[in-house]
């Protein structure tokens, strides 16, 4: 007995060979960059049509072009373009619907009771053209950091069989615009080869670091550890008191004793006395000056000559 119900799972094929096209990280860029894009091709098409208009991206995605084109049916609304530098093209589809109203309205008219199933004139197919350069132009600019390309004039197409921008084995980047009206609405392909997408679905290129040779790399580690700033503490070690008054110690007690600045002083960087000192003064500053290394110095202790009391 199966443990899942197999008739409520739907199956989705995965291509190891060519997985996801991109991150959810780019995703998210690619999204962002739509969302202000969006905004700027709804301007494009409010100033050729007259406003109210309403444009969106549905959704943008990595296909098969041959399993995209069997879904269209002839004739269709199409502009291809060259793409300069290679030998693929940039294609850019209508709704038939949708590109006759967009059609009537440039030429004056209000949309309603255009017929996209006659397919378009001429004339009719220049105006169509006239949109899809200004769409594409505002697209490339905003694509020219995710996946630039430069197409060349465009051409009207209406047959199916007609439209080879890329093999049908092919993967293209397919961007989905839904466009609408007061009361009409359609939706706008454009498409172009995936590998244009390819470098910013990869993420931002790392510059390689030049390798140091070793010899120069420790060098640069001991100038840098040479110029380390440690701390210095002077430590008071030949004086003594007696036990006596030391049981007899207050807060707030003073030492007193002629010899403080001409006694001697440990000297340590953190690890124990690494030297020998003297307490004085120069320029009128209290200074330190560097006797003896610790391990020669001799131990003289001296006593004080009397405690304090404040």
């Amino acid at each position: 007995m199966p443990l899942i119900d197999t008739s409520s799972v739907t199956v989705t094929p995965y291509d190891f060979r060519r997985p996801p096209w991109i991150s959810r990280e780019r995703r998210a860029i690619l999204d962002g960059l739509h969302a202000r894009m969006a905004g700027e091709l709804e301007s494009v098409v409010a100033a050729l049509t007259r406003p109210p208009v309403k444009l969106a991206v549905a959704d943008a995605a990595q296909v098969t072009y041959g399993d995209w084109r069997a879904s269209l049916t002839t004739p269709v609304a199409a502009c291809l373009a060259d793409l300069t530098g290679r030998d693929d093209q940039l294609l850019l589809l209508f709704e038939p619907a949708l590109a006759a109203n967009l059609v009537d309205r440039m030429l004056g008219g209000s949309g309603a009771g255009a017929d996209g199933a006659r397919g378009l004139t001429g004339v009719e197919q220049g105006v169509l053209r006239r949109l899809a350069t200004a769409l594409i132009d505002r697209i490339r600019e905003r694509y020219a950091e995710v996946a630039p390309f430069t197409a060349g004039e465009m051409r009207f197409e209406d047959i199916v069989e007609s439209l080879e921008p890329v093999g049908n084995h092919e993967r293209i980047l397919l961007l989905e615009l839904e466009l609408g009206f007061d009361t009409t609405a359609g939706r706008i392909w454009v498409a172009l080869p995936a590998d244009c997408i390819e470098a910013f679905a990869a993420g931002p290129v790392r510059a390689a670091t030049p390798a140091v040779p070793p010899r120069q790399l420790r060098s640069a580690i001991a100038a840098t550890l040479m110029q380390a700033r440690i701390p210095v503490r002077a430590r008071l070690s030949d004086l003594r008191i007696t036990a006596r008054d030391s049981a007899r110690l207050r807060v707030g007690q003073v030492f007193t004793s002629a010899q403080v600045f001409g006694g001697n002083v440990e000297i340590d960087f953190g690890h124990g006395p690494q030297f020998m000192g003297s307490v004085g003064k120069h320029d009128d500053r209290i200074a330190l000056r560097v006797m003896e290394t610790a391990t020669s110095a001799g131990r003289r202790p001296r006593l004080l000559t009397k405690v304090d009391s404040r």
